[in-house]
């Protein structure tokens, strides 16, 4: 079983509140499979410090333990932790009454650590069904060469290669819950309940 780890997510400030941003990923499949990091950590607390690039930049410091790490054990195990853009429109702000409480996040990788935005999926784990948690270990990745694209109409013109989301109405969090988007035996991405 893997050991509790101690990692500081570094909140980077960057830029100002130019643009807007744009989040892609409304099924936690997609942001498994586009992500480098994908964990169960617990938020321990959050301060601010000078950056070591340019000292006249804020950096917002989170400290997490690490439960458990669903994607990129082998590189992330024991990383700090960086996220992006303090100050903009895609800053990470963790729910103040969430610290000390366990969270599913997802997290993209460079360089200097592991960048957290407010794209990032970030759930407190009670949220998280159990179809989910199999997602995470293993289904999911399965998916992954199949895309999931937005759908607000009951029918979607999609190619064989993606899965619609229904974004309009309750099949949708079915979908976003319970399901997965896999090729089938003929190489056609399907939705399939997740047991």
């Amino acid at each position: 079983m893997w050991s509790l780890s101690m990692v500081t997510l570094v909140v980077l400030a960057i830029s100002p509140r130019a643009e807007t941003c744009r989040c892609l990923y409304s099924h936690l499949q997609s942001a498994y499979c586009h992500s480098d990091l994908v964990a169960k950590v617990v938020f321990l607390n959050v301060s601010e410090r000078n950056s070591s690039a340019d000292p006249t930049v804020t950096e917002k410091v989170y400290n997490i333990n690490i439960q458990k790490i669903y994607k990129g054990q082998e590189k992330f195990a024991n990383v700090t932790v960086l996220g992006t853009m303090s100050g903009t429109s895609c800053e990470y702000y963790h729910n103040p009454e969430g610290f000390n409480t366990d969270y599913l996040i997802t997290a993209s990788g460079n360089k200097y650590g592991v960048i957290v935005s407010g794209c990032s999926y970030s759930k407190p784990w009670t949220d998280v069904t159990t179809q989910q948690i199999k997602g995470l270990k293993g289904v999911y990745e399965k998916g992954c060469s199949c895309e999931i694209v937005h759908c607000s109409q009951i029918l979607c013109s999609v190619s064989q290669k993606q899965c619609p989301l229904q974004v309009n109405n309750a099949w949708g969090d079915i979908q976003r819950q319970r399901q997965t988007c896999t090729p089938n035996h003929k190489g056609i991405c399907t939705w399939k309940t997740i047991v």
